[in-house]
């Protein structure tokens, strides 16, 4: 059994408590179709809309909510708000295959491939406003701190709608251009990526009333997992095998995304090398296999593997040492951090 198996049959029971308000959401919902697209989606439906136990992702976000709840003795107050939370992510997810094109997700077909553009920007669209219903009944009991919280992570999930028109300007803009650097790819993955960890880590804390010390040290915990993850997750979809990664091989040069690796080759790169990588991504459309390969080899000749494994494992140093403050147990500490261990394991030899 892998580390990442024996870790998320750990939490199994976490999934099951989301699982469970989820199924409870979707079914005190009228029978439309439309309702029945969300439910396949998150894995409750099969392509004929008839119900299922597949998989729908791992809840990670609204997992490591309920785990933290359980630590500071807040679990009743935190299921409406981690399942608001798992609500949001895939919403995103369902526009993001609009938006990128992806014609599957999990395996399966996504939304829009099955249904189409519009079906599946209407989806998305109800889902969206299924958080706003299920986290404002969540936030009603707390009474004034419960409005707080609500603006506070309404707030979080605007952020990552910036983040994502970030991704998009990103996208836009030229390899060559000066003002495409390492602080408007961080900005980006962190407001697209890890806020959203971040917010599932704090929720616990705000909750429990913690100090605000406590507080932040869970939103750098959540925060620097969620980076750390992410430049994880850029590094393996280019050095990483598709058993591993589930994507398709190079997929993220395929489509010319400025990732770390990128942004680093391009400044360690000189001459007709450094033009070279800029004049590839600047083609119109997706590269061939054969303009991939010779990326792949301007990366791998610009020595940028050792430093992005030395930023991996500097935010995934900064994440654990921010357990270290907690005023949870010890047991809840070593599940934090075999979180991170877990999900940002150290990338492979190339």
């Amino acid at each position: 059994m892998s580390r990442e198996q024996n870790l998320f049959d750990q939490l199994k029971p976490y999934q099951e408590r989301i699982d469970t308000a989820l199924r409870a959401e979707f079914d005190a919902l009228p029978d439309y179709r439309l309702y029945g697209m969300l439910r396949y989606f998150m894995g409750f439906a099969d392509e004929e809309l008839r119900p299922t136990a597949g998989y729908g992702g791992k809840r990670f976000r609204s997992m490591l909510t309920l785990v933290l709840a359980d630590a500071y003795n807040v679990s009743e107050n935190a299921l409406p708000l981690a399942t608001a939370l798992e609500l949001f992510h895939n919403f995103t997810l369902i526009h993001d295959d609009i938006e990128d094109n992806d014609e599957e997700r999990r395996g399966r077909p996504t939304v829009w491939k099955l249904w189409g553009v519009p079906h599946a920007i209407n989806a998305g669209d109800a889902q969206l406003l299924l958080v706003s219903e299920v986290l404002t009944r969540g936030c009603a009991p707390l009474g004034p701190s419960g409005y707080s919280l609500m603006e506070h992570m309404l707030g979080v999930c605007r952020e990552v709608a910036e983040g994502q028109y970030l991704d998009f300007t990103l996208a836009e803009m030229s390899l060559g251009d000066a003002s495409v650097d390492e602080s408007i790819y961080f900005d980006m993955l962190t407001k697209k990526t890890s806020v959203l960890v971040a917010l599932a880590a704090e929720i616990p804390g705000i909750l429990a009333e913690c100090t605000k010390d406590e507080q932040e040290a869970l939103w750098a915990y959540g925060l620097h997992l969620g980076i750390a993850y992410q430049l994880y997750d850029d590094w393996m979809s280019i050095w990483g095998t598709r058993d591993v990664t589930g994507k398709q091989a190079l997929g993220d040069l395929k489509e010319k995304k400025k990732t770390l690796p990128v942004l680093r080759a391009r400044e360690a790169l000189t001459g007709g090398d450094r033009a070279r990588l800029i004049e590839l991504y600047g083609c119109a459309g997706a590269l061939q296999d054969a303009q991939v390969q010779e990326v792949k080899v301007l990366l791998e000749s610009a020595g940028v593997q050792a430093a992005v494994h030395t930023s991996i494992a500097d935010y995934r140093t900064k994440a654990r040492s921010a357990v270290d403050t907690l005023s949870v147990s010890d047991e809840n500490k070593r599940m934090l951090r075999a979180i991170v261990d877990t999900l940002v394991p150290e990338p492979p030899t190339v």
